[in-house]
């Protein structure tokens, strides 16, 4: 899984956040509209309760138009990328989706973005 490929690659995954929340949900504990349901900040709200994190220089990576609106919501920049959901929402959206500040092909095109943005040489990137 994407865990594994994450790690395969020398990465590292310190947590999983996620928000088990439907305001149409079948099981009536889960349907809510909560505030951890993106775009709503409240999974980025519990990540910086366990490790310390600098929204201004931290990026949202998604397929979703509502995860390009959670890092706006959290002061964080997103990165739309092409792969699962993504090419559907760019024929939604436009090819220059509004608040994106990338549109990646793949996880692997916003991984290097973001480090060339962050300054590593271009070798690492």
């Amino acid at each position: 899984g994407m865990c594994a490929d994450v790690e395969a690659a020398g990465g590292r995954i310190d947590a999983l956040f996620f928000c088990p929340h439907h305001p149409l949900a079948v099981t009536q504990a889960f349907r809510l509209d909560c505030e951890c349901r993106n775009p709503e900040p409240g999974m980025i709200h519990q990540a910086m309760g366990r490790f310390e994190i600098d929204l201004a220089r931290s990026f949202v990576v998604g397929d979703k138009m509502a995860d390009v609106g959670l890092a706006a919501n959290a002061g964080a920049r997103g990165i739309l990328v092409k792969t699962g959901y993504g090419h559907a929402q760019l024929e939604r959206h436009g090819q220059h989706p509004p608040g994106a500040a990338f549109v990646a092909e793949t996880v692997l095109e916003a991984a290097g973005w973001i480090l060339a943005e962050a300054g590593f040489p271009k070798e690492l990137a």
